[in-house]
């Protein structure tokens, strides 16, 4: 399958997704998701809609679990489900950890990102991260800026 057929998406937009799934009310009560709109929510589904399916690695998941635990009590356990049923349907790109902590990446982005950068080569990043967007595109991976399309619609 083609990379431009292949979405990979941040931990920011994987909870983002897992919101939008689950219960939008929480767009407003969510600390981790406070910074979207019901207007990128929108534009995150339409985003995805070209892609034959979306990826993901073991290290974002950590991430997106750790995140998971601050969410609001009442709606935590649904949000596990969520991402239960979005594993279960979803390949997961596994490099290990030890191999990426050796890539120059690491030290600036992190092993979660380092990934990310590792996946842009097979399939589009879609991220909120400046810094991660501009390392892809600097080493010629494919990378959508969630944050120049929010820039746009607005």
């Amino acid at each position: 399958m083609s990379p431009d057929r292949i979405a990979a998406l941040d931990t920011n937009l994987l909870l983002l997704w897992l919101v939008i799934e689950t219960d939008q009310a929480l767009l407003r009560t969510y600390k981790r998701v406070s910074t979207f709109e019901e207007s990128d929510a929108r534009l995150l589904a339409s985003e995805l809609q070209p892609f034959e399916t979306v990826v993901t690695t073991p290290h974002v998941l950590a991430e997106t679990t750790n995140l998971l635990d601050h969410a609001p009590l009442y709606r935590r356990s649904a949000l596990f489900d969520t991402l239960r049923r979005f594993i279960d349907g979803h390949q997961e790109w596994y490099e290990e950890a030890r191999t990426l902590c050796r890539l120059e990446s690491f030290m600036n982005l992190g092993l979660a990102d380092t990934a990310l950068l590792s996946v842009s080569r097979r399939a589009t990043v879609i991220t909120v991260d400046w810094r991660l967007a501009g390392k892809i595109e600097l080493q010629g991976g494919r990378v959508v800026n969630f944050n120049h399309l929010r820039n746009l619609m607005r």
